[in-house]
């Protein structure tokens, strides 16, 4: 993490957690101070990471649910879409 902050302060880069990849809630706390937020690529991550772990909050998905989709945008701070018919 020590190497992530300074990559950080080196660069101006923002770094963010890939819950799919890391979702061990328990330790947010610890890693919390080290990056910028999360990303997350349903609804549920989504939701960890806005819940647990604050922050910038990311998703990308090749699909999203209709049905979820309203909750989605009001819990994260970035949508990255697929194509153009995705965001339409």
């Amino acid at each position: 993490m020590q190497q992530v902050s300074q990559l950080r302060t080196d660069t101006g880069i923002r770094v963010l957690l890939a819950l799919k990849g890391f979702s061990m809630y328990h330790v947010f706390d610890e890693m919390r101070p080290f990056l910028d937020g999360t990303t997350a690529s349903s609804l549920h991550e989504a939701r960890l990471g806005q819940e647990e772990f604050g922050g910038e909050t990311h998703i990308f998905a090749t699909a999203f649910q209709p049905h979820e989709f309203e909750e989605i945008a009001g819990r994260v701070t970035h949508i990255s879409f697929n194509s153009l018919a995705q965001y339409e």
